[in-house]
């Protein structure tokens, strides 16, 4: 096959590059599963890595009414801009936010703190 051919010239110029005809093989037996799913695929591994945020109210008291709700959307709109990131969906209660967004695994913990600390700069200075 057209692989076969690669691998042996590839593996004829290099000793050490005799596993990029294998890693090509995997890639293209993947290649029809990955067109159905939201995999991402830097350099040498695969994932699918998203975050599931939820922001609750201190106490869980009933404060996120429709117009507090709005601005709360649009700032994380602004902030995922900022960061890089799409949100793939939010939604609001009365005394929580859900936040759905892909990370990659160098940055998942950073964007997380980093959307805390940005609602918490945003909103309570308006709210007391």
């Amino acid at each position: 096959t057209d692989i076969d051919s690669l691998d042996s010239k590839v593996s004829g110029r290099n000793p050490c590059s005799s596993g990029y005809g294998t890693r090509l093989r995997r890639q293209i037996q993947l290649a029809p599963v990955l067109l159905k799913t939201n995999l991402r695929i830097p350099a040498l591994y695969v994932y699918s890595l998203q975050f599931h945020h939820v922001a609750c109210v201190k106490y869980r008291h009933k404060a996120l009414n429709e117009i507090i709700a709005k601005k709360l959307k649009s700032i994380n709109l602004d902030a995922a801009k900022a960061f890089g990131v799409e949100i793939i969906e939010q939604e609001t209660a009365i005394d929580h936010i859900h936040i759905s967004f892909p990370v990659s695994p160098d940055t998942a913990f950073k964007i997380s703190k980093q959307l805390k600390l940005c609602i918490r700069k945003v909103i309570i200075p308006r709210v007391s």
